[in-house]
């Protein structure tokens, strides 16, 4: 039988420079908080169009979308990729959880 299962990491070696100048580390950070600490580091006070400056197109996606599941009124969570950018209900009780 053969494995489906695939190595993968999640640690990122970073180059020796800032976050600013590094485009290849900011676009692997993924999540609302996560990309909410970056932007942070990145620029002290939240101007209007920071996100714009330093996120990618699938980041800003996730960064405004800030949705609640239609049935259980849980905040959805995750990207998924594939046809845009869907998401998925967290409790795993209403038809959204997969």
């Amino acid at each position: 039988m053969k494995s489906n299962l695939k190595l993968r990491s999640n640690v990122y070696v970073r180059l020796p420079v800032s976050l600013r100048q590094d485009p290849q580390y900011r676009s692997k950070v993924r999540g609302r908080e996560a990309l909410r600490t970056l932007l942070n580091r990145i620029e002290t006070y939240d101007t209007t169009g920071r996100a714009e400056r330093w996120l990618t197109e699938f980041q800003l996606k996730e960064w405004y979308n800030v949705a609640r599941c239609g049935d259980c009124e849980e905040q959805v969570f995750g990207p998924v990729r594939g046809d845009g950018v869907q998401f998925r209900c967290p409790r795993g009780i209403c038809p959204h959880r997969h």
